[in-house]
């Protein structure tokens, strides 16, 4: 143990000395922990209900659910006339989520 410390001990002074060496090596380290990470990523349990979310929001049924409420809020806002606070920031909470659901959509389209 005291023989590996000195070791530990010795690189440590050289790389403090040599300062590319030390990025280099601190790269190097990095790059090594990231191949380590990417390929235990592929086995995560919560991968496979996640993707089955993200299918299901931004699928043909979706998109068509936030046009409809997109033209909804935005008829309730023009002709809503008077409406308390409560039901305009429903309308709001409305119109943001199918903002949302759309812009997933769409960004799904170009990203392909």
């Amino acid at each position: 143990m005291k023989r590996v410390s000195s070791y530990v001990n010795q690189v440590s002074k050289y790389l403090n000395q040599h300062r590319i060496l030390n990025f280099a090596f601190n790269f190097l380290i990095a790059f090594i922990a990231s191949l380590f990470i990417a390929s235990t990523a592929n086995a995560l349990p919560w991968e496979s209900p996640l993707q089955q979310v993200r299918q299901s929001i931004s699928g043909p049924v979706a998109m068509g659910i936030s046009i409809i409420a997109i033209v909804a809020a935005g008829a309730t806002l023009i002709w809503g006339g008077e409406i308390n606070g409560f039901a305009r920031t429903m309308v709001f909470i409305v119109l943001v989520i199918s903002v949302i659901v759309g812009a997933n959509s769409i960004i799904s389209i170009f990203a392909s």
